[in-house]
């Protein structure tokens, strides 16, 4: 259980890493290097500039001793602060971080970092394994990737879920978050922000829980249960601006929650759900100036509070 450091513009990977003084230089190096009960300390000096994916395929946490990643200040490493990942000029192609689809790497957490596509990589994070389990991220940023921000993999429920809090996904050249397949993307995402994202904001294709987040200005849909998306709950939302609907729920969905949630000035339906009866909480949820109107079908429960 040890802590290390990484300078971008004053480490050296040929260092110990174990002191300020002694930091690694690269985020590469920091995510070959830690294992279970680490924690790197992202020292914001610079930002961290690379031309080519970082590979998150090596080493994994457990549930009870995760692998920490951490933005701290570049003065002396010891108050929290936003680290910057970015893409560059000369990039070689492919996501700012990717798993390579190892499947190998689990329970690792992400707090106060910015990852940073610079309309170059293709993708903020990319997860292509199902079964890469319990990743988090606290108060972090993905933005500006040239297809979708966050492509997840992950298909485990319960623990394995990955976790959202505080974050924001926007600017990207598609979806805000997406999944690499029908049936992936499980996850809990709580506070935050997803915004200015060219095409829908969530693309969920698996059960995903969304609450206290505000998601607007997105280029088609709010969120879009692109598989099943069966008993995914959204509460406490505000859905505005978005060109398409608050929230598309199509016919293959059952089963999903909308509560208290506020639907404003999106340019379709606040709730368009095409799913024909099937069973869905829809309940204490405020609509106004909708384009296409409060929602295409009845709410199921008290009745919407219209303004």
């Amino acid at each position: 259980m040890t802590t290390y450091y990484v300078r971008p513009t004053n480490g050296s990977d040929a260092n110990s890493g174990t002191s300020f003084a002694n930091a690694w230089q690269t985020m590469q190096y920091a995510f070959d290097n830690a294992v279970a009960g680490d924690t790197v300390r992202f020292c914001a000096e610079a930002t961290e500039t690379t031309t080519s994916t970082i590979d998150l395929d090596t080493n994994s946490g457990s549930q009870t001793s995760c692998i920490r990643f951490e933005g701290y200040d570049g003065v002396n490493g010891t108050t929290r602060a936003k680290y910057t990942i970015q893409a560059v000029a000369a990039w070689g192609g492919g996501a700012l971080i990717s798993d390579a689809g190892s499947g190998t790497v689990d329970y690792i957490t992400f707090q106060d970092i910015i990852f940073d596509a610079n309309d170059l990589a293709s993708s903020a994070l990319s997860n292509t394994s199902t079964t890469a389990i319990g990743w988090s991220f606290l108060s972090c940023e993905f933005k500006q990737a040239t297809d979708d921000g966050i492509i997840c993999g992950n298909t485990n429920l319960g623990p394995g879920m990955w976790h959202f809090i505080d974050c924001s996904t926007n600017n990207h050249g598609a979806a805000g978050f997406d999944t690499q397949a029908n049936g992936n993307g499980a996850c809990i995402w709580t506070g935050g922000s997803c915004h200015n994202n060219a095409t829908n904001g969530f693309e969920p294709g698996e059960i995903i829980n969304i609450n206290k987040c505000c998601i607007y200005n997105n280029g088609a849909d709010g969120i879009v249960l692109i598989n099943s998306g069966d008993r995914s709950i959204f509460t406490n939302c505000t859905f505005y601006n978005n060109t398409g609907d608050g929230i598309d729920i199509p016919g293959f969905a059952e089963g999903v929650q909308v509560i208290a949630c506020s639907f404003v000035s999106n340019g379709g339906y606040g709730i368009n759900d095409t799913t024909a009866g099937e069973m869905h909480l829809v309940d204490y949820n405020h609509y106004h100036n909708n384009t296409s109107g409060t929602q295409n079908t009845g709410e199921m429960g008290n009745a919407p509070l219209v303004v």
